[in-house]
């Protein structure tokens, strides 16, 4: 039944099927030179088909999903008996893919911001006419990139109001009449 599900065939629509109906059509080579030579010993054997590699299913209606399969084949009494235990794993994989892009967001994020740093202390550094004013301007500064940060954290990282950000990169640079 969970394969049923998972596929979207009924038992009876598969019985006498070539198996790779289950896989799309890119990977049907792949899969059969696989199964071959799974099946090629006569010793009891197991693993996991596709280790190292990302293995597709296809349902019934064409869509495709990420997959683990387990395979097992055993003799017993002289016949040989094979089974493969298949998990969904196309959530997974999507967290994973999504864990991946905001990994490298953060990275990514990280050199800019450092690079802004960098900036930011050799040209406050150049216009400042005592080490009070050159910690003050800094400290604002980097408040202002601080809030920058907390701006698109509370956004997850995804989308944050642009007014909002410049707003707040430019507030250390505001004078009393509102001009930068």
């Amino acid at each position: 039944r969970a394969a049923e599900v998972l596929f979207g065939y009924s038992s009876t629509e598969m019985i006498g099927v070539p198996i790779e109906v289950l896989v799309p059509t890119r990977f049907r080579d792949q899969h059969r030179d696989d199964h071959q030579r799974f099946g090629a010993t006569a010793i009891s054997t197991r693993r996991a088909m596709g280790a190292g590699r990302e293995v597709m299913g296809q349902h019934n209606d064409g869509s495709e999903l990420a997959i683990e399969v387990s395979l097992s084949r055993q003799f017993i009494d002289g016949r040989q008996i094979g089974t493969a235990v298949i998990r969904d794993v196309s959530d997974r994989r999507a967290e994973e893919k999504l864990r991946h892009l905001i990994a490298n967001e953060v990275a990514h994020r990280l050199r800019n911001t450092m690079a802004i740093v960098n900036s930011i202390v050799s040209l406050t550094a150049r216009t400042a006419s005592s080490t009070g004013e050159l910690k003050t301007s800094l400290l604002s500064r980097f408040n202002a990139i601080s809030r920058t940060n907390e701006s698109l954290i509370r956004r997850s990282w995804i989308e944050a109001s642009f007014r909002e950000l410049l707003e707040s990169e430019l507030a250390p640079y505001r004078n009393d009449t509102d001009r930068m």
